[in-house]
C-alpha cells in the first residue's frame, strides 16, 4: 500500500488538542479514504479549536499553490458546519463526540456527475472515522497496514483492484474468507432490482440463470439492516427457501447491505449459523464500500452513459429555479441556431472542380502502338466516322515488307 502515489508525504503529529494516537488514526484513515477518490489531488486534516483554524496534523501531496483554495474552503466548514463543494474541493466536519474537532478538506479532478458519490463516500468516511475513535482501546491501534483488521484489508482489496469486474470478485473472495463461507455473492443494484455481479472462489455462473435471479431476489429484500437464514420471517422464505433446496447440503445464509446500491449473499453450513458480533466489523465499512462500489461504477460507465446523465442534469437545470446565467446561454445559442437555419443568404463554396461529359466513350486501339496525327483534342464536338487520330505505321509497313520478302523466298 505504501508505494502508491496517493498515500505518499502523508503524516501525523500531535498537536494541542490531537493525542499522538488520534493523529496516527487519521492518517492511516485518510490514506484508505484518499486510495477510494478518483485522480490525483492535495488533501489536509486540521483541526478547528472554537471555529478557528487550527494546525494541521495529516496532509498529503501538499503544496504552497494548492494551500489558499483548501483554507478557504476548511474556514467555509468551521462557518457552516456542513459539507462544502467549491471548485473542485471537498471538504466537510470531522466530530469527536458529537462535536466538530476538525475538517477533512481534498482536492479533486471530479467531474459534476461524480460529485454527488464523491459527497456520499465522504460522509460515510466521517463516520466511519467517528466509530474509530469512539472505539477507545479496543478499535485497531494506529489502523496501520500491517495491524488492520480484516474488514480493513477487505476494504483495501477493493481499492487496489482494476477493473469494477474484478473488484467485485476481489471482494467476494475477501468476504468468503474472512466469514469462512463455502458461497460469497455479490450483486449491484439495476433499474429492475439487484442483479448478480460475481461469485467468490472463482466461480462461474450465467446471469440468466435461475440461481442468479434467486441471489437478486434475495438481495432485493435487504433493507439497511443484515438479514439472516433462518431466522427470517415468513414473508422473506420464497426466494430464500429456494436457494436453500437448490444447495446439495442445508446452509445458514446472511444478507449483508453493502451501501444502497451493493449486496452480498453469504452461505455457509447451516451448523454454523452466522452471529451479529461475526459481521459488525464488516457492516461497520458496509456503507462506506458501497459508495466506494458506486463511485467506481460510476467512474467506468460508457460514455453513453454519462453523455445521458449530463444531458439530464443539463436538463434539470434549465427547467429548474436559479441558474440564470445559464439560461441566457442557452437561449442566445437556440436564437443564433435559429438564425442560421432560417434568415437566406448568399453562400460561396471555393474548391477545386473538373467538367466531363454525361456521356463518356472509350477509343481504343485494335494493336499498340504510337499517334501519328490527332485531329480532334479533348471537348472537341465529332461526327460519327469521324477519324480523330492516326496510328503510327512505319513499323507495320516494314513488318510487312519483311513478310512479303520472306514469301518470295518461299516461292
Amino acid at each position: 500500500m505504501m508505494d502508491n502515489p496517493k498515500q505518499r508525504e502523508v503524516h501525523a503529529r500531535a498537536t494541542e488538542t490531537i493525542s499522538a494516537d488520534v493523529a496516527n488514526r487519521m492518517k492511516a484513515w485518510y490514506i484508505l479514504v484518499r486510495q477510494m477518490l478518483p485522480g490525483p489531488g492535495a488533501g489536509i486534516v486540521v483541526t478547528l479549536e472554537d471555529g478557528q483554524i487550527g494546525q494541521i496534523f495529516v496532509s498529503a501531496n501538499l503544496t504552497d499553490n494548492d494551500k489558499p483554495a483548501l483554507a478557504k474552503a476548511v474556514a467555509a466548514v468551521a462557518e457552516q458546519d456542513g459539507p462544502v463543494v467549491d471548485n473542485g474541493v471537498f471538504a466537510l466536519p470531522l466530530r469527536r463526540g458529537g462535536e466538530v474537532y476538525a475538517a477533512l478538506a481534498i482536492q479533486l479532478e471530479a467531474k459534476d456527475s461524480q460529485q454527488r458519490s464523491v459527497l456520499k463516500l465522504l460522509t460515510w468516511a466521517e463516520r466511519w472515522q467517528r466509530l474509530l475513535l469512539t472505539a477507545g482501546a479496543t478499535a485497531p491501534q494506529a489502523l496501520a497496514p500491517t495491524t488492520a483488521t480484516p474488514s480493513v484489508h477487505v476494504l483495501e482489496t477493493v481499492l487496489k483492484t482494476e477493473p469494477m469486474a474484478a473488484s467485485l470478485m476481489a471482494l467476494a473472495d475477501q468476504l468468503a474468507a474472512q466469514l469462512d463461507c463455502e458461497r460469497v455473492a455479490i450483486g449491484l443494484r439495476g433499474k429492475r432490482g439487484f442483479k448478480l455481479e460475481a461469485l467468490s472462489h472463482g466461480m462461474q455462473f450465467d446471469s440468466r440463470s435461475r440461481l442468479a435471479e434467486l441471489l437478486g431476489e434475495a438481495m432485493d429484500q435487504v433493507e439497511g439492516a443484515p438479514l439472516f437464514w433462518p431466522d427470517a420471517d415468513s414473508t422473506q422464505e420464497g426466494s430464500l427457501s429456494e436457494l436453500q433446496n437448490s444447495a446439495s447440503t442445508a446452509r445458514a445464509m446472511l444478507i449483508l447491505p453493502l451501501g444502497e446500491n451493493c449486496a452480498a449473499v453469504c452461505e455457509r453450513p447451516l451448523d454454523q449459523p452466522f452471529s451479529e458480533q461475526e459481521i459488525a466489523d464488516i457492516a461497520s465499512l458496509g456503507p462506506l464500500l458501497g459508495a466506494a462500489l458506486e463511485l467506481r461504477r460510476e467512474q467506468q460507465n460508457p460514455i453513453s452513459n454519462r453523455a445521458r446523465a449530463a444531458t439530464g442534469s443539463l436538463v434539470q437545470r434549465l427547467a429548474g429555479p436559479g441558474h440564470r446565467g445559464a439560461k441566457a446561454l442557452a437561449a442566445v445559442s437556440a436564437l443564433l441556431v435559429l438564425a442560421l437555419a432560417l434568415v437566406p443568404g448568399t453562400f460561396r463554396v471555393h474548391a477545386e472542380a473538373t467538367i466531363e461529359g454525361r456521356v463518356q466513350r472509350a477509343v481504343v486501339a485494335p494493336f499498340d502502338g504510337f499517334i501519328a496525327e490527332a485531329n480532334r483534342r479533348a471537348g472537341d464536338a465529332v461526327a460519327a466516322g469521324e477519324v480523330i487520330a492516326t496510328l503510327e505505321d512505319r513499323e507495320l509497313k516494314l513488318e510487312m515488307r519483311k513478310s512479303a520478302s520472306e514469301e518470295e523466298k518461299l516461292d
